[in-house]
């Protein structure tokens, strides 16, 4: 079997820094935030400023193509960085599909049925969306066709559980509510809160 995803996610890593100041410590008395993600320069750039406003959500800074939210930036009540250390956040299932169901997979001597989420992509100048069926087993979603590999194979990613649309950061206002959420993320994040003090 070759490298897995290999072509699929480009990896070259560089080093970011961030850092947070308690108000304490500074002139205004209010904290400070400083979040430098060191991502190479590419054209088109990969960063775009987004401003999010309606509803819950008023938030502004800045994102990447296909990011629902904002990666880096503030709202109202408090502020975020974030930056990615190359962890190893990632892991490959090699699955063994039932000959008699290819929808099912083997866990632990027994077959087990796999979730299968339609995913309905409506594609601009197309009059009928593409639909791709994923099949989703107790590791991961099979991404044996990006791969380039027959053999089916799942990602278990450790933000895989916490879904963008369920995020609270971007809405918080509540600097703790924030924290606990952003610890379920493979990401190193920082937060200042509009409150004098880091809470």
């Amino acid at each position: 079997m070759r490298a897995p995803l290999a072509g699929v996610i480009p990896l070259n890593p560089s080093a970011s820094n961030q850092w947070v100041v308690d108000g304490a410590h500074s002139a205004t008395g209010q904290p400070l935030l400083a979040n430098d993600t060191h991502m190479s320069v590419a054209m088109p750039a990969l960063w775009y400023q987004v401003h999010l406003s309606g509803g819950r959500y008023q938030e502004a800074g800045v994102s990447l193509p296909g990011i629902p939210g904002v990666v880096v930036g503030h709202n109202e009540h408090i502020a975020w960085g974030m930056t990615t250390g190359w962890q190893d956040a990632q892991d490959l299932y090699v699955e063994k599909a039932n000959p008699a169901n290819p929808r099912e997979f083997e866990f632990r001597g027994q077959w087990e049925k796999a979730e299968i989420v339609r995913e309905v992509i409506l594609v601009k100048g197309r009059s009928a969306p593409v639909v791709e069926e994923v099949l989703i087993t107790r590791h991961g979603p099979i991404i044996s066709k990006l791969a380039g590999e027959e053999q089916p194979l799942a990602l278990r990613w450790s933000d895989s559980a916490t879904p963008s649309s369920q995020n609270p950061r971007n809405s918080s206002s509540r600097t703790r509510r924030s924290r606990a959420s952003m610890n379920r993320l493979w990401i190193s994040a920082v937060i200042a809160s509009a409150s004098p003090r880091l809470k």
